[in-house]
């Protein structure tokens, strides 16, 4: 079975701010797409909404491949990045971390893994 994440999916892309020293709005609902590298013919396509829960962000996500996933993520102003640990619910193996460097065009860069797996998984959000 598939087990992709985008993380997180796993997260995104802010749609045209202006990257600075202040806070961002990162909440709304992304495109995601994204290879791995188990599966490198492989591209996978998701759906991530992302909202601001105090001082962090609640991740959900569902993927071409059935896998969904929830997460929480902090925000880092001065590097912008959000790093982030993700689950799949229904699947406790598929558990990892996602850091998204946010671009200055709106999009994210995420690279993401698995506990315990070797490999490095990546994919690009971009808001809706």
């Amino acid at each position: 079975m598939k087990k992709h994440l985008f993380a997180l999916l796993f997260l995104s892309s802010i749609s045209g701010q202006a990257l600075s020293a202040a806070p961002i709005n990162l909440e709304g609902n992304y495109e995601c797409v994204g290879r791995d590298k188990q599966h490198p013919d492989t591209v996978f396509k998701g759906e991530m909404t992302i909202k601001k829960t105090g001082e962090t962000y609640s991740i959900n996500s569902s993927f071409n491949d059935g896998g969904s996933y929830i997460g929480t993520g902090i925000y880092d102003k001065t590097k912008k990045t959000v790093s982030l640990v993700f689950t799949n619910p229904k699947d406790a193996k598929e558990t990892g971390i996602l850091v998204m460097d946010i671009k200055a065009n709106g999009s994210m860069s995420n690279h993401w893994t698995y506990l315990n797996m070797k490999t490095i998984g990546q994919s690009t959000c971009t808001a809706r």
